[in-house]
């Protein structure tokens, strides 16, 4: 639930290392928060959840593919792959499928980056 909320709310992983999150989190939910590393682990197992859901909504709709560059809260250039069902209504937000750090883009890292 802890994962599910950080990635819903776009909060950063690193928060977990704040005293000021960690005794917040005693205090009021008794518990001990999991470490940065710990998160990203798990983030994995989601991740998976997650894309299979996607690929069920998905199926064999028409679909779209964007590739954009933005920078994260640190300020990094991040390249990330965006997709959506294509039905001319455009009425959601698309999924966020991938996001790195690519810092020469050329042909292979970019087919790298998409097959991934």
């Amino acid at each position: 639930d802890l994962l599910k909320m950080f990635v819903s709310c776009n909060i950063p992983f690193s928060t977990v290392e704040n005293s000021n999150f960690s005794k917040f989190m005693k205090k009021y939910a008794d518990r001990t928060v999991l470490s940065r590393r710990t998160l990203h682990r798990l983030m994995e197992v989601v991740r998976k959840d997650v894309i299979s859901k996607i690929k069920e909504i998905i199926g064999y709709k028409d679909i779209f593919i964007a590739v954009d560059e933005t920078k994260n809260n640190q300020g990094l250039s991040m390249t990330t792959i965006l997709m959506g069902l294509l039905n001319g209504r455009f009425l959601g937000r698309p999924y966020l499928i991938n996001m790195i750090d690519i810092k020469v883009v050329n042909a292979m890292n970019f087919c790298k980056f998409c097959c991934s």
